[in-house]
């Protein structure tokens, strides 16, 4: 279906750069108040009769995030973007674009001697217990599953084994990243005990061999399309079943989670990507991130407005 944000998509990289900047002072006034580093920007969106939303409502929320490029893009609008700009949140924002699951949740990095540092949860945590937000977004496992590590899911067809390693896959997913969320949740539960968690599946990623970049130029991916063609496999028959296989498992297993814990909420995109939604094999365009902060938008006033 067409998409009713599709003007976003025609911005210049330099009004993208201005919309991303629109932080501090900006952010927590009105539309019109007058911030001179922003002015070109706000005649573009006003010819364009596009405005930014403040809810009322919303400003008394406490919000806090962490994920990976869906909530941290460097070259287009994200979906954090579009909540504090077109609904009206402040976002204290930890994502890190291409961050893994495992990192996020327990940290990996170390330091020259190869010994562990502190960890980036160990800092969020420290704010969720001092700050006690009300609500946490997350945003993980793009990378884990459709991105560099797609390949690890995937049999070579010359092995006839079928597409997918399917055991591996369930396995993964529904055992090893199911655990993952879960921990997630008891740490920021015991750090906030109030605090609602909010996270996303994905939609259907396609393999089109498009990486991220600008100006025609590739520097990230493509990384569908080529572990599919390394291991001998049709991109748009086996290939795409394999995704969506994949996607659908991930999914399924936030939805699990949403029905055993009262305060983990599943934002389900299925149904509201399509095909020409997606920027590259990973991201999706401006437009359907505005589209997805919707549904976010929506999944927290559900939550509040029973409260």
């Amino acid at each position: 279906m067409p998409n009713k944000y599709a003007e976003i998509d025609q911005w210049t990289e330099e009004e993208v750069a201005l919309f991303k900047e629109m932080d501090g002072p900006f952010l927590y006034h009105e539309y019109n108040h007058d911030v001179s580093v922003n002015s070109e920007l706000k005649r573009s969106l006003k010819k364009k009769k596009i405005k930014l939303k403040k809810k009322e409502k919303h400003k008394s929320l406490t919000v806090i995030s962490e994920g990976d490029s869906w909530f941290n893009y460097k070259v287009s609008v994200d979906i954090i973007d579009c909540l504090r700009l077109f609904h009206g949140y402040k976002i204290k924002n930890f994502a890190s674009p291409g961050d893994t699951l495992e990192n996020m949740i327990y940290g990996t990095q170390t330091n020259r001697n190869f010994e562990r540092i502190t960890s980036q949860i160990t800092v969020i945590l420290e704010r969720v217990k001092r700050e006690r937000p009300d609500v946490f977004l997350f945003s993980g496992a793009g990378n884990d599953i459709a991105g560099e590590y797609f390949h690890t899911f995937l049999h070579h067809s010359d092995a006839c084994l079928g597409v997918l390693k399917r055991g591996f896959a369930i396995n993964t997913i529904t055992v090893v990243f199911r655990k993952y969320y879960q921990d997630l949740i008891h740490f920021i539960t015991n750090a906030s005990p109030n605090t609602h968690i909010f996270t996303h599946g994905y939609g259907y990623a396609r393999p089109t061999g498009e990486g991220v970049g600008m100006l025609g130029i590739s520097f990230i991916g493509p990384w569908l399309l080529p572990a599919l063609g390394r291991k001998g496999i049709n991109p748009h028959v086996e290939g795409r079943y394999a995704i969506e296989e994949l996607i659908d498992l991930f999914n399924n297993m936030l939805q699990e989670l949403d029905n055993e814990y009262e305060n983990f909420h599943f934002v389900d995109l299925r149904y509201f990507i399509d095909d020409d939604d997606w920027r590259d094999e990973l991201h999706l365009k401006s437009s359907a991130f505005r589209l997805v902060s919707d549904q976010f938008d929506l999944a927290i006033e559900r939550v509040y407005s029973t409260d």
